[in-house]
């Protein structure tokens, strides 16, 4: 519990939100998914990159956490219409499109 409490506590800058709800709203907008990731799903993303950097020993959230937990948050939240289906397209490669296409903010130490 611990742990878990230290996690949430991790500092998420809002570029970094924002970052996530264009993640998000891309499983919502592509013309092959039938279902995108929900705000409780939304939620999910920003605890695991909580954790993610909470895990690496740092007390921010930086674009690679949330990109590295983005797979396992969304591949069991999204579903697929029809027209994906019949043209074999899967959700684990739906998922690196996202990622691949989606801009990830920059990160710059502040001067002292």
């Amino acid at each position: 519990m611990e742990a878990r409490r230290e996690a949430e506590q991790i500092y998420v800058h809002q570029a970094i939100y924002k970052y996530m709800v264009r993640l998000v709203n891309k499983t919502r907008e592509n013309d092959m998914i039938e279902l995108g990731i929900s705000p409780r799903g939304t939620i999910a993303l920003a605890s695991m990159a909580k954790s993610c950097a909470w895990l690496r020993g740092r007390k921010f959230v930086y674009p690679d956490d949330v990109a590295d937990v983005f797979y396992d948050v969304a591949i069991h939240r999204i579903r697929l219409n029809a027209r994906a289906r019949i043209n074999h397209v899967t959700p684990s490669g739906l998922i690196e499109q996202i990622l691949k296409e989606t801009e990830r903010p920059t990160v710059r130490r502040k001067k002292p």
